[in-house]
């Protein structure tokens, strides 16, 4: 079976919390998750994050990913308040 060449995409927008760039860099270093900064796809992107849960096969590895990235965005959220 030959996979699609497409995959889908999450667009977050995280402009009230913080920067899309300084974002990006809190996940990869909080959550072990990467993820792209929306200011890359176009300049009415800035302020979003693009996540790629299509990247991964395994469904498991993907709640994973989606459950630390939920845990970055808790803990930042209560730094804020």
């Amino acid at each position: 079976m030959k996979m699609p060449e497409s995959g889908f995409l999450c667009w977050v927008n995280v402009s009230n919390l913080v920067s899309s760039e300084k974002f990006v860099s809190y996940l990869i270093k909080e959550a072990k998750v990467c993820v792209n900064d929306g200011v890359n796809y176009a300049s009415g992107d800035i302020g979003y994050i693009r996540i790629v849960p299509g990247v991964y096969r395994d469904t498991q590895k993907i709640i994973n990913a989606l459950e630390r990235i939920k845990e970055a965005l808790i803990k930042i959220q209560e730094r804020r308040v």
